[in-house]
């Protein structure tokens, strides 16, 4: 008997680990754009996931009490960075689907809008923007919403790796703030 609930605790942690891959592969508002971090490359991020979880799940009591404090910081301050990178350098942009061939009824196109990471006004278009007193938002939607004429691609590469990597931490932390210790 004791050998099967040793069997289920191990079950225990590939499931919690399965959901948490679900959950990060399949992400579409919280996450990065599909832009930002195609599916490819977020399963390659789900190994420091798993690590985390299997971390976390052998944790004795006590140490989980010591370290829950400083996982719990850590996320909400992971967040907070996550969130701010998002506000100060994310962008929108609308962009036209086709609707699905069995859906026959309703609009040929939908027009969603998409997330799309900023970085360092181009010095043309800062120029433009001051001058017109418009926001950088405006003048994105005015270039057709063309990246390479509103930021540079070295700063908008930038802000895509941040995002990132805020998002990845966001996750770990979570995941070590929630995981239930195996005892």
């Amino acid at each position: 008997m004791k050998e099967l609930l040793t069997n289920l605790q191990h079950i225990k942690i590939v499931v919690g680990a399965a959901g948490v891959i679900v959950a990060v592969l399949f992400d579409s508002k919280l996450g990065p754009a599909k832009d930002d971090l195609p599916l490819r490359f977020k399963v390659l991020l789900t190994a420091p996931i798993i690590v985390a979880v299997y971390y976390v799940q052998h944790l004795t009591d006590d140490q989980r009490a010591a370290q829950l404090p400083y996982f719990f910081s850590l996320f909400v301050a992971t967040l907070i960075a996550y969130s701010m990178t998002w506000s100060l350098l994310g962008y929108t942009k609308q962009i036209s689907k086709r609707r699905p061939w069995w859906k026959f009824w309703g609009d040929s196109f939908s027009y969603p809008k998409v997330r799309v990471m900023g970085g360092r006004l181009k010095p043309e278009a800062k120029s433009i923007i001051h001058s017109k007193g418009i926001t950088t938002q405006e003048f994105f939607e005015g270039t057709a919403y063309n990246r390479d004429l509103v930021w540079t691609r070295e700063s908008r590469t930038c802000a895509q790796a941040l995002l990132i990597l805020m998002y990845i931490a966001v996750v770990l932390f979570y995941i070590a703030t929630i995981a239930v210790p195996v005892t």
